[in-house]
């Protein structure tokens, strides 16, 4: 089983890696959210977004907030929101292959799902 999540760690890091290369930087969605949180606090975007749903109709709750509160901390470094996106996802891709693992009892099965 260990030799599955280092083999994930791996792919995630080769995943940031290739975001570095890259030259990632915020896409045009992105630079709507960031100007909305300039803006407007996070509680009453919180219960606008719920409501209201962003200009396009969803209501992406968790993903707003999780944008908005990284741009108040770390502004429009997009480095920060790189990394903190790597963490989030790779935290992510552990809790399903750990979840399917104990589903299945099979470490392939959980490691080939986690990549699909």
């Amino acid at each position: 089983m260990k030799k599955y999540i280092y083999l994930l760690i791996i792919l995630s890091l080769l995943n940031l890696l290739f975001t570095f290369r890259t030259n990632n930087f915020f896409s045009t969605d992105d630079f709507f959210v960031l100007a909305y949180f300039k803006n407007h606090n996070l509680v009453n975007s919180f219960f606008d977004i719920l409501v209201y749903g962003d200009p396009f109709g969803f209501r992406k709750v968790i993903g707003y907030m999780f944008f908005g509160f990284t741009f108040k901390i770390f502004g429009a470094n997009y480095l920060a929101f790189d990394i903190l996106m790597f963490t989030t996802h790779t935290f992510n891709l552990l809790l399903l292959f750990f979840i399917v693992n104990k589903l299945t009892k099979n470490d392939f099965a959980a490691f080939f799902v986690s990549v699909i």
